[in-house]
C-alpha cells in the first residue's frame, strides 16, 4: 500500500486492523503486504513520526482481490470467471461497508444473498452452454459439470450423467440447490419456462416441474438421468434425431436475461393496447390432491389469451418454442373453459379462446433497441402466439409504437455498494462504480458513463457486456 508523505515527518508507522502493534518503515511512502486472505477489505492505518513524537493517525481502506476456490476454479471460461470474481468484490465490499456502519444489516445481507445468487446463475448458464456446437465444448459433460452436480464418468454411456439425485416437486419441502438453477436455466433457453421473478430461480417448484414435462413429457415432472439426457444430450431419448447443442450455443444462452426483459416489454405492451390484462392466473384444477395455477401472459375481457414467444427458428424446433406455446396455451383455454372457480370474470361471462393475430408494432425502447410485435406467421395452427424479435434500425414495417423503458432501465434503487475501486471498461466508456438492488430485479450495476450520465443494468447481463471485453480484471 502507499501514502503521501506528511510535513515534519522523518519516519512513518503503519497497522491494519488485523494487527495489535505498529510497525516502524522509516521514511518510506509504502509497504507491502504477503499473505492476506483474498477478498478481504482491511483497515489500515498511518502515521507520521519525529523526535517530538507521532503524529495523527490517518486510515484508509485496503482490499485484496478475491480468488475462485475449487471447483470454480474448473471453469474455463474468462468472462464466467471474471463475473464470479466481480460478485466476490461486491460480497467482500458490502461486508466492509456494513462494518463502516454506511449500509444497514438487511442491506448487508440482501447484497450478499443477491451476489450468491447471481454467481449461481452464472454457474448454471456456463454448463448448460455448448460453445460451438461441438462435444468438446459442451459443458453440460465438463469436470466442472460432474464436479458441481455429482456423477461418474467411468459409468455405463447411459448413466454417465452429472447429475447424482433425482429432483421432483413437493410442496412440503420445495427442492433447491444449483442443480435445480441448471434445470430451470435450460428451460428458460427452450422458452418452457419464465418465472416471475428471479427470486424464484433455484428452487424447484411447481412451475418449474410443469415445464419440465413440456418439454419432456416422459419425464414426468422430475429431472433424474433421463432427464438430463433429454436436456443436454445429441439424439435425446423421447427426441432421437434432435440435437440440443445448437440451441445451447453461447449467443442463445447470453441472451437469456434479454428475451425474458424483451418478453416483459412485449407482454405489457400488447396488454396495453388491445385493454387487456397481464400475467392473468387460471385455475388449472386439482391433481395428486392439490389446487394448480398457471399465469397466461395476455386475456382481455371476451375470453381471448395469447402467450408471448421470442421469434427464433432454431428455438423453435420440437419440442420447444412454438409446440410449447401451444400447449400452455392450449392448457389455460382448457382449464379456462372447464375447471371453476376461476378468478377472472371473463373466464366466467365468455367461452375462452385463442387470441386473434396481433398487428404488427415496433416497440422502442428507451435503450434505443427495436422490437418487432407480429403475429405467429404462417402457421395455420398458431392463433394465441406472439412473437417477437429485435431488429435494426433500418428495417421498415407496418406501424411504430413509443412505450416506456422497462423498469430496471429507469434506475430505480432500493440500497447500494459503492466499489471500492471502480471499473473503467474502456471500450464501452463505462465506469462501473456502484452495485444497487433494482425494484424486482435483483442487483443492478450502476455505470458512470463519459457524459457524467449514470446507465443502469442487471448485474446478470453483465455476462454479455463482458464478451466483448479483453479480459478486464476486478479490484
Amino acid at each position: 500500500m502507499n501514502w503521501r508523505g506528511v510535513t515534519g515527518a522523518d519516519e512513518y508507522e503503519i497497522k491494519l486492523s488485523s494487527e495489535s502493534s505498529w510497525t516502524n518503515v522509516g521514511p518510506s511512502l509504502s509497504k507491502l503486504y504477503t499473505g492476506l486472505a483474498s477478498g478481504t477489505t482491511y483497515d489500515a492505518y498511518v502515521r507520521g513520526k519525529n523526535s517530538a513524537g507521532s503524529g495523527k493517525t490517518a486510515n484508509m481502506a485496503i482490499s485484496t482481490k478475491p480468488a475462485l476456490s475449487y471447483p470454480d476454479t474448473l471453469i474455463d471460461d474468462w468472462k464466467t470467471k471474471n463475473f464470479l470474481l466481480l460478485c466476490l468484490c461486491i460480497k467482500r465490499d458490502a461486508e466492509w461497508q456494513y462494518k463502516q456502519q454506511t449500509i444497514t444489516l438487511a442491506e448487508r445481507n440482501e447484497l450478499i444473498a443477491l451476489a450468491n445468487r447471481d454467481m449461481d446463475i452464472a454457474r448454471a448458464d456456463y454448463i448448460i452452454t455448448c460453445e460451438d456446437g461441438t462435444d468438446a465444448t459442451d459443458h453440460a459433460f465438463s469436470d466442472y459439470a460432474f464436479a458441481v452436480l455429482g456423477g461418474n464418468r467411468n459409468e455405463a454411456s447411459y448413466c454417465a450423467m452429472p447429475k447424482n439425485r433425482v429432483i421432483k416437486y413437493d410442496p412440503n419441502n420445495l427442492m433447491s440447490g444449483l442443480d435445480v438453477m441448471v434445470v430451470q436455466r435450460a428451460l428458460m433457453l427452450y422458452d418452457c419456462y419464465l418465472p416471475d421473478t428471479y427470486d424464484s430461480l433455484g428452487t424447484f417448484d411447481e412451475e418449474t416441474s410443469e415445464a419440465l414435462e413440456l418439454r419432456d413429457p416422459g419425464s414426468f415432472g422430475e429431472f433424474d438421468h433421463d432427464a438430463y439426457k433429454m436436456l443436454f444430450a445429441n439424439g435425446s431419448l423421447s427426441t432421437p434425431n434432435s440435437d440440443t447443442r445448437a440451441e445451447r450455443a453461447r449467443a442463445f444462452v447470453e441472451m437469456i436475461a434479454e428475451y425474458s426483459r424483451k418478453h416483459n416489454i412485449v407482454r405489457d405492451f400488447v396488454a396495453g393496447q388491445r385493454g387487456a390484462e397481464a400475467e392473468v392466473y387460471v385455475n388449472l384444477g386439482v391433481k395428486d390432491g392439490r389446487r394448480r395455477y398457471g399465469k397466461a401472459d395476455i386475456v382481455d375481457y371476451t375470453g381471448n389469451i395469447w402467450e408471448v414467444k421470442p421469434n427464433n427458428p432454431v428455438r423453435h424446433s420440437v419440442p420447444g418454442g412454438r409446440q410449447v406455446g401451444l400447449k400452455q396455451l392450449q392448457k389455460y383455454i382448457n382449464a379456462a373453459n372447464t375447471v371453476t372457480p376461476q378468478t377472472f370474470a371473463a373466464f366466467t361471462a365468455n367461452r375462452a379462446k385463442a387470441g386473434q393475430p396481433v398487428t404488427e408494432h415496433i416497440i422502442s425502447t428507451d435503450s434505443n433497441d427495436l422490437i418487432w410485435v407480429k403475429a405467429a406467421g404462417p402457421l395455420p395452427d398458431t392463433s394465441g402466439l406472439i412473437f417477437y424479435q429485435s431488429i435494426s434500425e433500418e428495417t421498415r414495417l407496418k406501424s411504430y409504437a413509443k412505450v416506456p423503458c422497462y423498469e430496471y432501465e429507469k434506475g430505480v434503487v432500493l440500497a447500494g455498494v459503492t466499489l471500492i475501486q471502480p471499473v473503467f471498461i474502456d471500450i464501452l466508456g463505462w465506469t462501473l462504480k456502484r452495485i444497487a438492488v433494482g425494484a424486482g430485479v435483483g442487483l443492478v450495476a450502476v455505470f458512470s458513463l463519459a457524459t457524467g450520465a449514470e446507465f443502469v443494468l442487471p448485474l446478470i447481463e453483465l455476462v454479455r457486456q463482458l464478451s466483448s471485453i479483453p479480459k478486464p480484471q476486478f479490484a
